[in-house]
């Protein structure tokens, strides 16, 4: 069972996993995760309750919101550690931006990992990079961990890449043509050069949502002005009179290192490093997803493009994720009579793409 409150990316839930319930809602203090288990599955037990809260409020990117509306951005974790209590399952994660652990000394994350010991579990925090565990991005995130104190289990968390084998932007998107600002693509550039990039397209024939944006003539001509992969607003301030901005927009990205966060901005170059290593344009969302790791027959479902970049943007890279749950599984499962070839891990769903990139 899963909950989610964007109806959009509710809908790719259900179109990549059928063979899960998807629920599109939102979690507040009246919800209880044991009535919606009963209701829809005939238990109220669960092996492990996993939880990725708003976390707008905690961005350490621009000022998001008054103290008003960021804390009650903020309560989703809250109310997430709530369920938590309610249901008591053998383990509990939890997914954040890395501010819950630096903001205001990191006092909320202690917090948070205070509350979970005093509800009988053993609690850890890790403050991961994404390029150490195979995606080739260095996006920064926090997981909390609890394992139930009864199953006498403690977990440590370990990275599966060294930074010498982390992955490059190149190495995620070489095999997808270039293309100049609004154009699209529905074919690759021959065979996949790289391993990642054969896994990510899983036998797919048809390259999807390969859309460049159409940018206006200002762009272009900030675009024009970054001559060389890695180049950034610095290079060019003088040049073309750029007064407004965050330090890290209008930059190109470099081909040969993992990319920085990738964003629900990804489409835009004045809101991040978001500029094509080469081309003289934005990323794709197709570039954006292979950066997040999602399978090239991954099925977006969204009114346009600038949906599917929030989706893709806010989502945890699937290899990530994938490789933290079997981490957490191998140790818990056995504990639980179970072994961890039970459960199917997969983040290709479909053998198959789509015949429309989105819906």
């Amino acid at each position: 069972m899963a909950v989610e409150a964007n109806k959009w990316a509710a809908a790719t839930h259900r179109a990549n996993h059928p063979e899960t319930i998807v629920l599109n809602e939102t979690i507040d203090n009246q919800w209880d995760v044991r009535s919606k288990l009963h209701e829809l599955l005939g238990t109220e037990e669960c092996d492990v309750l996993v939880g990725g809260p708003p976390c707008q409020g905690w961005s350490t990117l621009g000022h998001r919101a008054n103290d008003i509306r960021r804390q009650a951005m903020n309560a989703g974790v809250e109310l997430f550690l709530h369920q938590v209590e309610l249901l008591r399952p053998p383990a509990a994660l939890m997914e954040n931006v890395r501010g819950l652990a630096v903001k205001d000394g990191g006092r909320h994350l202690i917090a948070a990992k205070d509350r979970l010991r005093l509800a009988g579990y053993r609690a850890v925090t890790y403050d991961v990079r994404a390029a150490d565990f195979g995606v080739p991005q260095l996006r920064h995130r926090v997981f909390l961990v609890g394992i139930r104190n009864d199953l006498d289990l403690d977990f440590r968390l370990q990275a599966t890449r060294s930074k010498k084998r982390w992955l490059s932007v190149w190495d995620a998107i070489s095999d997808l043509p270039p293309l100049a600002a609004g154009q699209h693509s529905d074919a690759y550039s021959g065979r996949p050069r790289t391993a990642i990039q054969k896994r990510l397209r899983g036998g797919s024939r048809h390259l999807t949502l390969h859309e460049a944006p159409d940018h206006s003539p200002r762009i272009l001509q900030v675009l024009s002005a970054l001559r060389g992969e890695g180049s950034s607003r610095v290079n060019i301030e003088g040049e073309l009179g750029l007064t407004s901005g965050f330090h890290n927009t209008y930059c190109r990205l470099r081909s040969g290192e993992p990319a920085p966060a990738i964003t629900s901005s990804a489409g835009r170059v004045s809101s991040g490093r978001n500029a094509h290593p080469f081309d003289d344009r934005a990323l794709t969302p197709r570039e954006a997803a292979r950066l997040q790791t999602f399978p090239d027959t991954y099925q977006w479902v969204g009114p346009g493009r600038w949906s599917i970049y929030e989706q893709i943007g806010n989502a945890v890279p699937p290899v990530l994720a994938q490789a933290v749950a079997k981490q957490l599984l191998s140790l818990l499962l056995p504990s639980l009579g179970r072994t961890l070839d039970s459960v199917r891990m997969t983040i290709a769903p479909r053998k198959t793409p789509p015949p429309s990139g989105m819906a």
